[in-house]
This record gives C-alpha cells, structure tokens and sequence, in this order.
C-alpha cells in the first residue's frame, strides 16, 4: 500500500468521506464460523492512527502444519491496487493468524518502490461465539528500508459471507451501490457489469462487461500463487487465437486489435486444473495504461467471459 507524505493524497481511498466507515461497520455486523479449510478468503480494512480506512483483502492458502502463502490486495477500490506476496503462520487451535507482506506482485499505481509500506501482522486472533468470529488485532508498515511507514488496527472476515450479507440487506444494497456510483464518478472507463465484490475471482460461466477505450487490447497472464502448470486456452471473438497457454509466475503478455468492432470478446476456458486444483490465472486487461485487473477460478472445461465495449467518449 501506499503512504506517506509523497503519496498522502493517494492514501484515502474512499471517493466520499461520509461513507469511509461502511466497510468496518459491514465487518462488525458480520458473522461465520471458521474450520479448517485449505484456502481463505479474507475481505477487511487497515484503520490507521489517523482514522484512515484502506480496503484489504487476502487469498490464502493453507499448507500443511499451518504455514501459509496467498496474496494481499489494498486499495481495491482506487486506481493504487496493489497485490503483494505474503507469507505466515495460522493455529486453528490458538485460533491466532499471522502475516507478512514480502514483495508486489503487480500495482496500478506510478510510486516508486521505496514509496510501498508493507504490512506485517502478529497475533491477529478471531473472536468466536457460537457461530460468530471476527479476525481483530494490530498492524504496521514498513517501507523497504525497515523504517516504520503506518501503525494501526486490521479487521477481517469471510468475503463469501460478506457478498451474502449485503445482498440479504437492502440498505447495504443501497450504501454498495452508492459507493459504486462514487468511486465511479467522472471516470469513463469503469466496469459495465456491477460486480458485489471486485476483487472475487470469476467463476464458471461469469461474464464481465468493461467499457473500452483504445483501439488495441492487452493482455497479461500469469500464476499469482504457487505456478502448478495451470494451462489455459484464449479465445476472441470465439476464435481460438492461443492453446494451452501456461499461467507461469511471470507475465505472458498477448494483444488484440480492437479497431473496427462496437464488442470484443475474450474467452478463457481451462483446459486443465493443475496440480493444484482448481485451475487459478490472474489477469491485466490494459486499456491505453488503464488496468482491469481480474483472477479466474475454474475446473477443466470450464469458462468466462469478458466483453469490451467500445465507447464512443
């Protein structure tokens, strides 16, 4: 994530002030039960000294004697996203998490690598009762050098739940919205398709509309967990243009001309799941420097969809 006096501006993410508390109210009314599962899904906020609220959301995988891997994503909701590694600890047990973030994996933002505070999170515990929990405890940042960058509280729950809650609740449906609406406004190039959380994976059969630009497309792929040989095929236009695609921990950039049509369709199906399942590929759609940034989470055979609409702006 980004602070300092550098990028102060860029540090509050919420596009209205009046609403910059919504997410940590959504968190304290939520509920769910956690077991012992193989992955998380984790969907919070960092509150800093300051009273600041910064979108987090962490992928984790679960691995044997409770080390774990995933990746962080802060400022989801502004043009700053950034994804980083990170590594830890989980005792199901002590009922205890622990985290660091160790390096980006991909950032929408132009500050410069000394500029990024990386999270490290002790002790974080989840409260259960009966069938209530929520993950609460402390966080700092440190830039690269090991100087202290930000200080403060971090609460986490189940995205799943979370999308569920919301769309349960017609006044949370209405506070979403409004939050869609503003950090939406005077910006041309956003999402078509209303999507209860951003950052979830797209699943089989999903399909993404995004209003589009440029006269060109660009396409990134790559592995942003552990590279398990995940392949996938790349259609436009239902025309297959690459097989057996390889999703490698580095990026395999593919562009499509994009000059003459009012709609372009991208279609990824997986033609495999790994050895790892299920079949797990994060994505950039670029338009003229503008990044979509998207992960699709599929079994072999299965598909989405992502159709650019040319706009006339």
């Amino acid at each position: 994530m980004l602070i300092g006096s550098k990028v102060e501006k860029k540090f509050n993410i919420w596009p209205v002030k009046k609403h910059s508390s919504i997410l940590l109210l959504l968190l304290l009314a939520s509920t769910w039960c956690i077991a012992q599962p193989d992955n998380l899904q984790l969907i919070g906020t960092l509150k800093t000294e300051t009273n600041q609220l910064i979108p987090l959301k962490l992928t984790i995988d679960v691995q044997p004697g409770g080390e774990i891997t995933g990746i962080s994503t802060t400022n989801f909701l502004n043009e700053d996203r950034t994804e980083s590694r990170i590594t830890g600890k989980i005792n199901f047990e002590k009922q205890m998490l622990e985290f660091s973030e160790i390096g980006n994996v991909s950032t929408s933002s132009d500050a410069k690598a000394n500029e990024f505070c990386y999270i490290r999170v002790k002790n974080l515990h989840w409260r259960q009762n009966q069938e209530k929990s929520i993950f609460n405890g402390q966080f700092n940042g440190f830039f690269p050098d090991s100087s202290l960058c930000a200080s403060g509280e971090i609460y986490l729950v189940n995205s799943q739940l979370l999308r569920k809650m919301v769309e349960n609740n017609k006044r949370l449906r209405d506070i979403r919205d409004s939050l869609k609406q503003a950090a939406t406004s005077g910006v041309q190039d956003t999402a078509i398709t209303a999507r209860v959380d951003p950052d979830a994976p797209l699943q089989n059969a999903e399909v993404l509309s995004l209003a589009w630009h440029s006269n060109q497309v660009k396409l990134q792929v790559w592995d942003g967990f552990k590279e398990d040989n995940d392949r996938i095929a790349i259609y436009v236009n239902d025309s297959l243009r690459h097989k057996s695609v390889v999703a490698a921990a580095h990026k395999k950039t593919f562009q499509f001309d994009f000059e003459n049509e009012k709609v372009l369709t991208i279609k990824i199906v997986a033609e495999n799941e790994g050895s790892q399942p299920p079949n797990t590929v994060n994505t950039h759609l670029i338009d003229a420097g503008k990044v979509h940034p998207l992960s699709t989470k599929l079994k072999k055979g299965e598909f989405v969809e992502v159709r650019l609409l040319k706009s006339k702006e």
